[in-house]
């Protein structure tokens, strides 16, 4: 048998709308309830805001500095990123028990799917000693 390619075409860009995908706010909120909050500054800089679905939950909460990613859990893999990853910043890992919901273009109107990627929120704290700890949390529940 041969290797046979998938003919599956997407729709026009016209079609599909913004490139925004939001992350749901039941998945922040899940950060929420593991990770303690500074109220020593109140600057969130997220880099790929979009309208700013993190931001919004996390300001609403009083959060302060850290660094805290929404990551594959893949992001661990890489060997280019031992000294990210082992460099003695890297703090928690809060890897979610359940696959997120999928985070579809806004306005998106097409069928919907579910995710098959595994993913963590990633937390570096400059205060941190030693390796980092594992946490499993859900999204779907109190």
């Amino acid at each position: 048998m041969g290797l046979q390619l998938s003919t599956r075409s997407r729709h026009p860009f016209v079609e599909r709308g913004p490139d925004l995908y939001e992350t749901p706010a039941p998945v922040t909120c899940a950060l929420l309830k593991v990770e303690p909050l500074l109220q020593a500054r109140r600057h969130i800089w997220e880099p790929a805001a979009g309208r700013g679905a993190i931001v919004a939950v996390l300001r609403e909460a009083g959060h302060g500095p850290r660094v805290i990613m929404l990551l594959r859990l893949a992001f661990l893999e890489s060997v280019s990123r031992t000294d990210l990853l082992e460099g003695g910043s890297f703090a928690r890992i809060h890897v979610f028990r359940a696959r997120l919901p999928m985070m579809h273009r806004h306005n998106w109107a097409g069928p919907r799917s579910t995710s098959a990627i595994a993913y963590m929120w990633a937390v570096w704290d400059r205060g941190h000693i030693g390796p980092p700890t594992i946490h499993r949390i859900s999204w779907d529940r109190g």
